[in-house]
């Protein structure tokens, strides 16, 4: 049931973000929304290799983000702080608040330190409309 509930999940969001997003991007929000450990590594490095810069990408990573930084446990915190990296270097402040957020509330060293490293690569939120959690419209999945 619950790997039903994540394919419609995928679904939808799949065809509502189809015009926007071209194959590449639809592939990574595809691994992010996959529930995967592996998968989500792989978005975020592939992400942060290309410098993603479309918005719909990064909000899927900052909504993962917002929504499990306070739980991680260690085998997830290497994948996270990639995730933090990648939207580090899109350099769009939209997320500022964001992963400000996750720097002043974690309770890890190493997802602190990599939100600090992004929030230095994002600047300031002056200006910019900045992501609240919820904004992306998708129920996260659980990485396991």
């Amino acid at each position: 049931m619950k790997k039903l509930l994540l394919f419609l999940v995928i679904a939808v969001f799949s065809v509502s973000a189809h015009a926007e997003l071209n194959k590449h991007e639809q592939y990574t929000v595809d691994l992010i929304m996959s529930g995967d450990l592996g998968s989500l590594k792989l978005a975020a490095k592939k992400m942060h290799a290309s410098a993603t810069s479309n918005s719909e990408v990064l909000d899927v990573a900052a909504e993962v983000l917002l929504v499990n930084y306070s739980n991680l446990y260690k085998p997830q915190i290497d994948t996270f702080a990639w995730v933090l990296k990648a939207v580090g270097v899109s350099g769009n402040n939209r997320y500022y608040d964001a992963i400000q957020e996750i720097a002043e509330n974690t309770k890890n060293k190493k997802i602190r330190r990599y939100a600090k490293s992004a929030l230095k690569k994002l600047g300031s939120s002056d200006g910019a409309d900045q992501y609240e959690l919820g904004d992306v419209g998708v129920e996260v999945p659980e990485y396991l």
